[in-house]
């Protein structure tokens, strides 16, 4: 006699409900952590071999200095104590066992310690005991590297302000609401994040920046605001009539012009050179993702350019007293030009210190990998790196040394090709040294992370690297090694007494594609009840894709969020499955381009239910008559899987979907389309709403009506397709809500999964915590960067 079907009483669904409740109440950080210490981030101290971290505990933190070269590992400073001198300099309360302070500086010999708090900035020194509070520049000014100016918008132009006399002297004076210097994207019809973009020559004379033109853009489409604030009245009204956005095949789109400005002369120098189209992903500015740079003589100017569809990549040399641009190197693979892989942010790309060469990275070769290039010639001088196998970061640059730091994966054949490790690389011969590889995920705070935090896993002198070792079954330990690989000190293994009681870990599977040939990885959950004598639904979440952790808790390229969020519906009573199929990043292009279904999705379709049909086999507690789709992120997956598969997936929930590649940003449908825009294959290929006729299970469509990034509109064409088709699904429109997840959404997929999947009633009304709703509040405004006028 097989597992048998489980109906649980309200009683125990309510329970469930909490114990998901509290899963994901730590997920975003609304409860002490499931795991303490899960990741380590360092903070080196000037150019030492010294640094920083915060050790967690559930009711205290504590700022710990290392000192590599000793191998010892302390308490950075008193923290009582400058929690006294700190309450007595602001007259505030102060709890020295969780300080409030943020932005933390340390200098050595002796310490000293500079921060924010209350809105200020302080000194606290540890040898006088005195805490005192130093003036701060405004943090939307772009300092010079002599200290002598600043660079800010106003207004949607460029000024420099002389720090010694104050005054202020605007450099341009064209710009516009839709002409905007030194801006971040707004690809979606909203600024995603603001930071000022702009590179200060080294020699402190010049500005190297940019403008943002979307003036010949197209309005629309129009965020209708159906239920306004009561002050606003009744009348429904448009966010921002004149808000720009283009879709695939528009004849303009959003992009940038480049520039150099001589403060000292205040001269501009345009460069000649046309548009270069925002691309993937829009979530940092053009320099703060390091897209360009300067030379170091402060002549020349760099800046990287990827045309409509991704299909040409260039790196572009900029005279910055001549307006001339010479394309210094230039690549036109089959398929998009991944200059920024999906674990990324910012470019792998990178100049070499000295200005005369830069690590070129391609797939030209079938993997990802790096090239040296002669940056006075625009010539290949070598390959790096080469093989079967890719290249995920550079970690360090030790120019000297003609060495790299870097991440590879796949390497090792047998393991799991997600696995980053770490190894050296001699520049000039490609010899490569492997430093720490295991079958985990070892997680390094690479340039990517330095762009957008600080932190640094390799120390500036490169003779000691800081990882955090994990697996998604594992407690995670974060380590101290030296250049050759070898442990110096275990800084911290994670705290995860607060796991529920019964945690299951989620369990790392190797399956075989739909093919029958190809090695496709997975992740299962199941629930902290579980029993191998019940038999569970299951639900699919591999609209995960690249996100699917690798390791444990925050160790995963979503920060947690993809690690806690299955197992929360796990804790429903269900055996969440993800699955990273063909079509998906990570991999050899072969196996990134190689994709079976009509969109762009987060995996291939046919490789999920081949996965999830293997792993029923192994576990018969899995009822593969039980399959259900969606969940936190499914941009597509479930329409897809509802309406190509609609004989195995009985349930789906499709949150603001991007079912519609024809009515998305031009920078997002052109690029996943794999080309330029071709309307008729968009039609045929890219709208799902085609495929409306085949539904037979049970839809749930939502949708956050003031999303800018998944138009409604996508969602109300499947509605027009599935009524015109006469089948029967259910809807949920939020009036007010913005992109993100939404608190009353996440009930109601909890209750829609349980109701007809699970097969029982769900608690009535459940209330949660509203410490969930983390409804993105981004207001409808476009300055280019704070302005305090």
């Amino acid at each position: 006699m097989g597992p048998q079907k489980f109906e649980p009483s309200i009683e125990e669904m309510e329970a469930r409900y909490r114990r998901a409740e509290a899963i994901d109440l730590a997920a975003v950080g609304a409860v002490p952590k499931l795991a303490l210490n899960a990741t380590l981030y360092p903070h080196w101290i000037g150019d030492s071999d010294c640094f920083w971290y915060l050790r967690e505990s559930n009711d205290s933190q504590e700022y710990r200095l290392v000192d590599a070269d000793a191998a010892s590992n302390e308490c950075a400073f008193d923290h009582k104590i400058l929690g006294r001198k700190l309450s007595e300099a602001t007259g505030e309360s102060v709890d020295a066992d969780n300080l409030p302070i943020s932005n933390v500086e340390l200098m050595l010999s002796p310490l000293q310690v500079h921060f924010t708090a209350f809105d200020k900035q302080w000194h606290f020194d540890t040898v006088n005991l005195t805490c005192r509070e130093v003036g701060a520049h405004p943090s939307h000014w772009k300092l010079s590297p002599d200290g002598s100016k600043a660079a800010f918008v106003r207004q949607h132009n460029l000024w420099v302000r002389d720090i010694a006399s104050g005054e202020e002297t605007p450099l341009t004076h064209d710009g516009e609401r839709h002409y905007i210097y030194a801006s971040t994207p707004t690809v979606y019809g909203r600024q995603e994040f603001i930071t000022l973009e702009v590179l200060w020559s080294p020699d402190s004379r010049q500005l190297f920046t940019l403008v943002k033109d979307t003036r010949q853009v197209k309005v629309g489409p129009p965020i209708v605001r159906h239920v306004p604030p009561a002050e606003v009245g009744l009348r429904p009204d448009i966010i921002d009539p004149d808000r720009r956005v283009a879709f695939p095949g528009d004849e303009h789109v959003e992009g940038y012009y480049f520039l150099a400005i001589d403060v000292e002369k205040d001269k501009r120098q345009d460069a000649d050179y046309p548009l270069c189209p925002v691309f993937f992903p829009p979530y940092i500015g053009f320099f703060s993702g390091g897209r360009g740079w300067w030379s170091p003589d402060s002549r020349r100017a760099y800046f990287i350019d990827l045309a409509r569809g991704g299909l040409t990549a260039r790196l572009v040399e900029f005279d910055t007293q001549t307006g001339a641009t010479r394309v210094l190197i230039e690549e036109t693979p089959d398929t998009r030009f991944n200059f920024i892989p999906i674990s990324h942010v910012g470019v792998v790309l990178t100049p070499l210190p000295g200005g005369k060469e830069v690590v070129w990275y391609s797939e030209r070769s079938g993997w990802a990998h790096l090239y040296l290039y002669d940056l006075e010639t625009g010539t290949l001088k070598n390959a790096i790196t080469q093989g079967d196998w890719l290249v995920r970061n550079i970690l360090h640059i030790d120019i000297e040394r003609r060495e790299l730091i870097i991440q590879t994966a796949g390497r090792v054949a047998g393991r799991n090709p997600y696995y980053r490790d770490i190894c050296r690389v001699n520049i000039d011969s490609g010899s490569l040294t492997p430093l720490l590889s295991t079958d985990h995920e070892y997680v390094v705070c690479d340039h990517q992370a330095r762009l957008t935090t600080g932190h640094k896993g390799v120390s500036p002198s490169g003779q000691f690297i800081v990882t955090t070792v994990s697996r998604v079954d594992e407690r995670p330990a974060s380590l101290l090694l030296d250049r050759e690989g070898h442990s110096v000190l275990e800084l911290e293994e994670a705290d995860v007494s607060n796991l529920p009681a019964g945690w299951q870990w989620p369990e790392p599977v190797k399956l075989t594609a739909a093919d029958g040939e190809t090695d496709i990885y997975g992740v299962v959950f199941r629930p902290t009840d579980f029993s191998a004598e019940r038999s569970y639904p299951i639900l699919d979440f591999s609209s995960m894709g690249e996100y699917m952790p690798m390791g444990s808790f925050g160790n995963d390229l979503g920060g947690g969020m993809y690690y806690l969020t299955p197992a929360t519906y796990a804790e429903l009573g269900f055996i969440v499955v993800a699955v990273l199929g063909r079509g998906t990043g990570l991999r050899s292009k072969a196996f990134q381009t190689d994709k079976d279904t009509p969109h762009f999705n987060g995996s291939h379709q046919d490789d999920c239910i081949a996965g999830i049909q293997q792993l029923a086999k192994i576990y018969p507690y899995m009822d593969v008559n039980r399959v259900g789709l969606g969940g936190y992120r499914s941009p597509a997956s479930t329409l897809t899987g509802m309406l190509l598969y609609p004989d195995f997936y009985k349930v789906g929930i499709s949150s603001n979907t991007f079912a519609d590649l024809r009515i998305c940003g031009e920078f997002f449908g052109e690029n996943a389309s794999g080309g330029q825009y071709e309307a008729e294959r968009f039609q045929e290929l890219h709208a799902l709403e085609n495929y409306a006729k085949n539904l037979k299970g049970k839809l749930l469509l939502t949708h956050a009506m003031l999303d800018n990034a998944a138009p409604v509109a996508v969602t109300f064409r499947m509605v027009e397709a599935l009524q015109k088709a006469n089948k029967d699904f259910d809807m949920l429109l939020m009036p007010n809500g913005m992109h993100g997840t939404h608190l009353y959404i996440t009930r109601r997929s909890w209750d829609y999964f349980v109701e007809h999947l699970l097969g029982v009633k769900p608690p009535k009304e459940f209330s949660l915590s509203e410490c969930l709703d983390a409804t993105d509040a981004t207001q409808y405004t476009y300055k280019a960067v704070l302005d305090p006028d």
